[in-house]
């Protein structure tokens, strides 16, 4: 049925495509936009909070394996008590804060096996500071300790500001029944930006400190501030032109699928006087109707994200493709449902005198 009037189906699958290529290339653009730019705000630490505590305040490191049966926590690493520490080689030289370093996952710093377990590990602005060139030789700490440096360490963004940073890893106990080592910085980071509050909200009650007045929460509260305004920003900026463009996209379609149905009334009215009925007139237009929009938006989708790769801009996720694409089937479907049910309550004797 469609081959046989290969202009008003053109029409239809031109209108379709161009209906979900409008709305990929405008606000699909803003959403790929939108997932950057949230993206961006997420690795510069809205994610993370810090938990400082005195010396006194009973944080050990036991914590560490009553966050992780939190589903909401991706990560979570303690630090003890910092000591200055000085190049071994270069008495008098620079001091830089040296941490012990406690995680049920030591690998979360890149810290590989347990050979790495009471040696020092140094970021590169610790190696400059110590006056290393390589991550090799020791550090001696003001209380007498020395120890071996072994490897380079390549600090994530959320403990960027713990720079320079010295880590001495230690191993943790998941047992919780026994009184873990103690420690003065706790970082926790959220699997999702989201989560953050409520993640806040039930920290304080699984740290397990005996003077809870002694322990800080910290927040990265602009950033996440920033991250909900720009997200809901650019969420609402576009919607009413999709509207818009679907919404006259409909009527178009609407129209093109009406002037199709009068072109055929005497196809309609044979079929009709044959003993077809009205149900499957109507089945036999809108499986006429679905196939051109399913064409349409498949060809409006991939012009879409061939102009988006072309272009160099951030693409939406492959969700939003197929969700526009199956919007605009559906529209273009409906479209037909007024049309098939004049087509199938049409009179068939009527419709065969017509010329």
């Amino acid at each position: 049925m469609a081959r046989t009037q290969p202009v008003p189906s053109l029409i239809a699958i031109i209108m379709i495509a161009g209906m979900c290529a409008a709305v990929l290339l405008t606000q699909g653009r803003t959403v790929g936009i939108q997932q950057a730019v949230v993206n961006t705000l997420d690795d510069a630490g809205t994610r993370t909070i810090i938990v400082r505590a005195d010396a006194g305040a009973g944080l050990d490191d036991s914590v560490l394996a009553r966050l992780h049966r939190l589903s909401s926590v991706a990560t979570a690493v303690g630090f003890g008590d910092p000591v200055d520490a000085t190049n071994s080689y270069l008495p008098g030289g620079t001091r830089v804060a040296a941490h012990t370093f406690y995680s049920l996952s030591p690998a979360q710093l890149g810290i590989q096996g347990t050979d790495s377990v009471d040696n020092a590990i140094a970021s590169p602005e610790a190696l400059e500071e110590l006056g290393m060139a390589e991550p090799s030789g020791s550090i001696s700490t003001v209380d007498g300790l020395e120890y071996p440096v072994t490897a380079q360490l390549d600090v994530p963004d959320h403990l960027a500001f713990m720079e320079p940073l010295i880590v001495i890893p230690r191993e943790s106990s998941p047992d919780e029944s026994q009184q873990g080592e103690p420690l003065t910085v706790l970082v926790v980071v959220a699997n999702q930006a989201s989560e953050v509050p409520q993640l806040t909200a039930v920290l304080r009650s699984v740290l397990g400190v005996s003077d809870p007045e002694s322990v800080s929460i910290e927040l990265s509260g602009d950033l996440i501030e920033l991250r909900e305004l720009v997200d809901s920003q650019l969420a609402s900026s576009g919607r009413s032109l999709t509207l818009l463009i679907f919404t006259v996209t409909a009527v178009l379609v609407t129209a093109t699928l009406t002037a199709l149905i009068m072109l055929r009334r005497r196809d309609y009215g044979r079929r009709r006087a044959l003993g077809a009925s009205q149900r499957l007139i109507c089945a036999l237009v809108l499986t006429q109707t679905s196939t051109i929009a399913i064409v349409g938006s498949a060809a409006g989708a991939i012009l879409a994200f061939a102009v988006l790769a072309a272009s160099g801009v951030p693409q939406p996720p492959w969700q939003y493709f197929l969700a526009v694409a199956s919007l605009a089937t559906a529209i273009g479907s409906v479209s037909a449902v007024t049309p098939a049910v004049v087509a199938a309550r049409r009179d068939p004797a009527r419709e065969l005198r017509v010329p």
